[in-house]
């Protein structure tokens, strides 16, 4: 077997699709578990989804070109990755706690996005990995939003949808929160936590310390936090951030989720961007802080 350096150097080929550079960075010998997609540019203002499907198309053939021994476990995109439509017709009377059938018809909605979006990748993606996870955003243009994480385990075909649960506070009394339990799911007996961007803060003591005793961001803390201790090991970790130009962004909730958690893989996928500013931090140091060793990352930047 090839060297850790030398396997790492190897796999730093680039190929050119679409007016995209995709190059892949992985430093471990052996095939890694989880395969982000860290693009270097912006979200897309096009809603019909081209650009992402222009950006995974050269995420595959980047990979395809790795020749890994096995598949990973997942792959995984930013938040956002995707936009979907709004349901027609609906109306969210309170965000905070949505009903059991607003949650269903949003779920309805990630789903055929999803489904709809990978329909041509499915082939390329089952030789690839055993599951991908992709950021969906929705908006009804006015005052109400929904971020979903939408995972398809592409071995039996199952769907789960989760949604963002811990907003910022300028997203109270707009996105849509899930309930805890929808973060975690469970692929080959193992429990999965996927987070959408935000909620990586529940793990956050900064976070919970500034929040008011009983006020609704501390019940949803610990609610979290409860659901975690009394539910099995979580193994692996899927952080979905729309952007992170630094790692020093999640410092204090990485450190709360590295004691609550425990995960054995953890692999946070958002944008290397940083709204048109200049980045904080070196993308090899911010990869090196968001993912654990058996993580590869496939770097997307525009031609």
């Amino acid at each position: 077997m090839a060297s850790s350096k030398h396997f790492a150097a190897r796999l730093r080929h680039r190929e050119k699709h679409h007016k995209l550079i995709a190059s892949l960075i992985y430093r471990d010998a052996s095939p890694p578990t989880i395969i982000r997609i860290i693009e270097k540019f912006g979200p897309s203002s096009r809603t019909d989804n081209n650009v992402a499907a222009d950006v995974l198309r050269s995420a595959l053939h980047c990979v395809r070109r790795a020749k890994f021994r096995s598949r990973s476990q997942f792959l995984m995109t930013c938040g956002g990755f995707l936009r979907c439509v709004w349901p027609r017709g609906l109306v969210v009377s309170n965000p905070s706690k949505p009903s059991s059938r607003d949650l269903d018809t949003l779920r309805a909605a990630a789903r055929r996005a999803g489904n709809t979006f990978l329909q041509e990748f499915l082939p390329q993606l089952r030789k690839i990995t055993r599951c991908i996870a992709l950021g969906i955003d929705c908006s009804n243009g006015l005052n109400r939003s929904a971020e979903f994480v939408y995972i398809r385990d592409l071995h039996d075909g199952r769907v789960w949808v989760t949604g963002k649960s811990y907003p910022t506070i300028g997203q109270e009394g707009e996105i849509v929160c899930f309930p805890m339990k929808s973060h975690l799911l469970e692929v080959e007996s193992k429990e999965i936590l996927v987070l959408g961007c935000h909620d990586l803060n529940l793990f956050s003591n900064r976070a919970l310390t500034a929040t008011k005793v009983g006020s609704p961001r501390h019940r949803r803390i610990k609610d979290m936090r409860r659901t975690i201790r009394t539910g099995k090991a979580t193994e692996t970790v899927l952080h979905h951030p729309h952007w992170t130009d630094s790692a020093n962004i999640w410092k204090t909730a990485l450190s709360g989720l590295e004691k609550i958690v425990k995960p054995k893989v953890f692999a946070s996928s958002g944008r290397w961007w940083r709204n048109g500013l200049r980045r904080r931090m070196k993308l090899n140091i911010c990869l090196a802080r968001t993912g654990s060793n058996d993580v590869a990352s496939v770097i997307i930047r525009e031609a």
